[in-house]
Parts: C-alpha cells; structure tokens; sequence
C-alpha cells in the first residue's frame, strides 16, 4: 500500500494563493458591478428610446422645427455615449493587451539571454544585412528595442555600404564609447547615404570617408574595398585605437596600379595594430617601425604610383624595407607581393633577421627579390606554411637561401613533389587534409619549366638534407630532370624513413637510369623504402623487368604476359607487383587508366599480382 505525505505549504506558496484569490474576487466584483451598470444603462436606453416610434406625439403636439432641434440634440447625446463607451473599451483591450504582452515568450526572456540571441542573429545574417539586423531587432517591440538600446556593444559593428547617415550616427551614439568595428565597399550596390535625390555617387562616397574618419579615434578595425584612391587625410588621421587593418583599393580605370601615401595613421607614435592589409596601397616602409605588435602583414604593392599617377621616381623607395622586421619582431603571419622591382634595397644583413613566432610566408615577388627576402630573414623550424612564388622567367643560383637559420622548416617535409615548374610539399605539425593546399610551395611562371626547377631542386638536394621525416616522393619527370637522378639516389641516402617514391612523366628513360643504378647500399638506408609508383608513362616491359629485378633484389624474377590487355575497372584502379624483401613486402604498382606497358613496340599486358582500387 502506497503512502502519500501532504506537503506543508509554505510562505511563497500561501502569498501566491492569497495574491490569487484577492484577484479572482476583485475580477468577479468588478465583472458584477459592469454587468448591472451595463443592464441598467441598456434598460434606461430601451425607455427612453424604445423600438416603437410615437411619431404622432412629435407631429401633433410640437411645431416641426422645434421637433428637429431636440432630435438633433439626442442624436449628439447618443454620440457622445458612444463615444464614451468606444473609448473605454479601447482603453480595456489595450491594457488587456499590454498585459498578454507581457505574458508572451519574448518579453519573458531575461536581458542578458536575449543579448545573446541578438548577437547569434547578427552573426547569422549574410552579406550586407548584418549591419541593419540589429535595427530590425530593435523596431520589433518596445521591449526589445529598450534591451538593444541599453546595449552599447550589439552597435559597434557598422557596415556603412547598407547604412544611412542617420542610422550611421545612431549606431555610433548607441555604441557609446565603446570601440567600432567599420567596414565599407564601393563596390557593393549602395543604400543612399542622404535622402537627397540630387546628391552624386562620388559625394556620398566622400561623406562615408569623412564619416570615417570622424570615427577612427575610437575604431578598432577597418575593413575598406575601394575602387577610387584613398584619400591621404584618412590614412594620416590618428587612430589610437586601430586593431585590425584592411583596405583594398582597386581602380576601376588601373586594377593594377599602387597608390603610394606618405603616412600610415601617424606613424611619428605608437600604435596597436596587429594585422595589417594593404592591397593597391603602400606607405613607406619607415611607416611600419611604430608598428610593434604586428603579428599579421599582408601588402600587395605592384606598380607604384604617386599622387600624380606618375610611376614612382624613388630610387631608394625599399631602402628601408628591412626595418620592418628590426621592428616588427611578433610577425606570424607574412605575405608580400610585388610585380615589378624593388628599388634600391640593402644588402641581405650577415646575420638574418629572427622571427621567432612566424608561421606562414608568402613572397610573390621576381626571383632576385624574393631571394633578397628570404636570405635577410631566419625563421623558426616549425613554420607551417611557405609559399614563394617568382614572378619572372629564369632563376638565379641564390633563391634557396644556404644559411641554415633561413628556411630550416624545409628539413622537415614529410612530402615532396617535384613539377615541371613547381616544387611543393607538406610538414607534419601542419595539421592539414591531404587535398588542402601545401604548406610549402616553390612555384615559377607556367612558361618557364625544366630548368628553374631542376635547379631548385639540386639546391635543395645539396643544401636541405637530410631530411628525417621524408615518406614520400613524386617527380614529375621531364627531358631536363632525366639528367639529375645521380642526385635524386644519392638524395634518398638522407631520407631514412622515405617509404614511398612515385614517378610521373612520359619519358621512361628516368626510370631505366633508376633501375640501372639503383645500387644496393642504398635501400638499407633507407629500410621504409617499399612502394615505388608509375604514372602517365609509355614503359618499356624490359624496363619495368629491370626496375623489378632491382628492387626486389631478385635477378631471376619473370613476369608473365597476358593474351589480352585487361581494362581497368575504375580510374583509381592501380596494378602492382609484390614480393617480400628480407621482412617487408615491397611493391611496384601502376595506373591503367594513365601507364601502360610497350612489349615489342606494341600495347601489351602482364599478369600483375594486386588488382585493387586505390582510395586516393
């Protein structure tokens, strides 16, 4: 049998019922008293005015004009109770409303939870509308409006392409003092900036500027896409503030062209910028020297001009390019770009340049420049992204800088591809899927393959081994590259836990000089070694034999060929061959789809010992 214990009632729950039943009554009493004035006022009216109409009694006791008069005098009376009652019950709805109002989810929401959820809906908004979310928001109700109102931070982010002048300043006024957050794009279609029909594109963007500027004291970022010049006041303007940079400024008249300022947010004092873009804009390199707290540099600075359009007649322009890294030593993120030469720069300093905390460089530049820059700076061992890109045909003998301190992270590949004009790779402590782009990348123009890569390369097989961490090769073979694998085998000398090498090209004459000299006091180096790969190549079945006998170490072994050439089920089929070598299976596998083999001039085929689908 099941005992239930009835629950004493407590304070709170005897003054909620209390509270309830006085207002239970008090409804009840009210409702009495509306009901029997309600029934006594309608009884008055019925007498006064009841459904049958005497009009004999108006036609035979009173003159006619004396009957309109008080009819017209009880028509207003009728008026005026009806408009009493109208008012009264409209008055009843709407505090019946205001109080359901209150009763709904949204205005029982607390402050600080619907703070959030405005923030979420901002940051969920795209594009252009997330500068004008929060002005929906705060014309909903009056409850929301006074939360978004008390709320100085839900203003700081002013979109000026999507915003009026009025709600410009409405959103610097609610922001108080707190810092803003301004972005603004030409580019993008524009909200009016005034309601004046007669007002010119060019003023409204100039009064968005000046607006801008009036603000930067108190910005904490500025994000600008512009396609007319910057006006040098707004860059010479104090921003004491200015966190994050980023102008673009692209002419539509010359894409291509630089503009050159003479300041940088007066640059005579200290600032706290951390990340810095300029695109299509450049200051002097002296600019930057108050610039301390850097930790993200991007400039894009081809093709500089003067205010007069001229090209720059600066011969020492890039004198001082180096202060920038004497100063800006909490550099982790680098890039810069610049088609043409630069001007006047130093000589590289005996002593590179440390950044201790750099992880990514990207120089896209002419090989003597980007060689310039590489070999004044030395970079820490774990960088996790380098990307050098040259702008011009040929390639000297110095773009891989010699002093270890420079670019040590190339020691530490775990793969490496060599292209007709490319040469790239990915580290270990790079946590990146195999798809996304390399960490380390050495690119030259399209136009100029063979001989700068096989160049680059030979430095990098003379001047960044060993590497240690090496699993995999691939060489994109071509007539020039046949010539290096003297090189390439005494490269793998130093790649003690290479387990894979992958050959690609139409020539197999690489091949066969790999087969031939592959000499046995390698492998034992190398005791991962165990897959060798052949792509895209017409391969002689005597070369493939060769290669075979080598690796395997078994100068007996034959293959078998097949009647009929055996199609590939799928494009990421490979075919291999395998034998065991000491403890390790080792392997020589092919793509069907891009490689086939040539027996006697002619297409043939082998009885291959794996037919698999690659889940490359």
């Amino acid at each position: 049998m099941t005992h239930y214990v009835k629950k004493e009632p407590n304070d709170i729950d005897l003054t909620r019922t209390t509270a309830r039943k006085n207002h239970t009554s008090l409804r009840n009493d009210l409702k009495a008293i509306l009901q029997n004035d309600t029934a006594s006022a309608v009884k008055e009216l019925s007498v006064l005015w009841p459904d049958r109409v005497q009009t004999y009694e108006t036609v035979l006791t009173r003159a006619r004009p004396e009957a309109l008069t008080l009819l017209h005098g009880e028509k207003k009376l009728l008026d005026d109770l009806e408009n009493q009652f109208v008012s009264a019950i409209t008055r009843a709805k709407r505090n019946l409303a205001v109080r359901l109002s209150k009763l709904t989810f949204a205005n029982m929401v607390p402050e600080d939870i619907l703070c959030q959820i405005f923030r979420w809906a901002m940051l969920q908004t795209p594009g252009a509308e997330a500068g004008r979310t929060i002005l929906c928001i705060a014309h909903t109700c009056v409850y929301w409006r006074n939360v978004a109102v008390k709320t100085p931070s839900l203003w700081t982010s002013l979109d000026l392409s999507s915003l009026t002048r009025t709600q410009a300043k409405l959103f610097a006024a609610n922001s108080k003092l707190r810092p803003l957050y301004i972005r603004f794009s030409s580019e993008r279609r524009q909200v009016p900036w005034t309601q004046t029909a007669q007002t010119s594109k060019k003023l409204q963007y100039s009064e968005r500027l000046q607006f801008i500027k009036g603000v930067l004291r108190r910005s904490a970022a500025l994000k600008l896409r512009l396609n007319r010049k910057v006006p040098s006041s707004l860059l010479d303007s104090k921003a004491p503030c200015l966190v994050e940079v980023d102008i673009e400024c692209r002419s539509k008249v010359r894409p291509h062209h630089t503009h050159v300022l003479p300041d940088l947010f007066g640059s005579d004092t200290d600032n706290v910028i951390r990340s810095l873009t300029l695109s299509g804009v450049f200051v002097p390199w002296t600019c930057f020297s108050r610039s301390k707290f850097l930790t993200q540099l991007h400039l894009d600075f081809s093709n500089r001009r003067t205010s007069s359009n001229r090209p720059c007649a600066f011969g020492l322009m890039d004198e001082k390019i180096l202060d920038v890294f004497l100063s800006c030593r909490s550099l982790r993120r680098l890039s810069l770009i610049c088609q043409d030469a630069l001007q006047g720069i130093p000589e590289p300093p005996c002593d590179p340049i440390f950044l201790p905390n750099l992880q990514s460089l990207r120089v896209e530049m002419r090989s003597s420049d980007a060689a310039f820059i590489l070999r004044s700076l030395a970079t820490p061992k774990d960088m996790s992204c380098l990307q050098i890109l040259c702008t011009e045909e040929g390639l000297g003998h110095t773009l891989l800088p010699v002093h270890p301190k420079c670019l040590p992270c190339i020691t530490g590949l775990t793969r490496l591809t060599v292209e007709s004009h490319r040469i790239s790779g990915f580290f270990s402590h790079s946590f990146s899927r195999l798809g996304d782009t390399a960490h380390f990348s050495l690119s030259f123009p399209s136009q100029d393959q063979g001989y700068p890569v096989d160049l680059a390369f030979g430095i990098i097989l003379d001047d960044y081994c060993p590497m240690p961490q090496l699993t995999q090769v691939t060489i994109h073979v071509t007539d020039a590259q046949t010539e290096f694998y003297e090189d390439f085998l005494a490269f793998l000398r130093y790649c003690p836990t290479l387990v894979e090498v992958s050959i690609v090209g139409d020539d197999p004459i690489f091949v066969q000089k790999l087969a031939i000299h592959l000499p046995d006091d390698i492998l034992p180096r190398c005791p991962e070694f165990t897959s060798i790969k052949l792509d895209q190549m017409k391969i002689p079945l005597p070369v493939l034999l060769k290669l075979a006998k080598t690796f395997f170490k078994n100068s007996s072994l034959r293959v078998a060929l097949v009647d009929q050439i055996v199609l590939p089920r799928s494009q990421q089929e490979r075919r291999s061959l395998c034998r065991r070598v000491g403890s390790r299976m080792r392997s020589i596998s092919v793509s069907p789809s891009t490689t086939s083999i040539i027996s006697n001039s002619k297409p043939a085929d082998i009885l291959w010992d794996v037919y698999e689908i690659s889940d490359e």
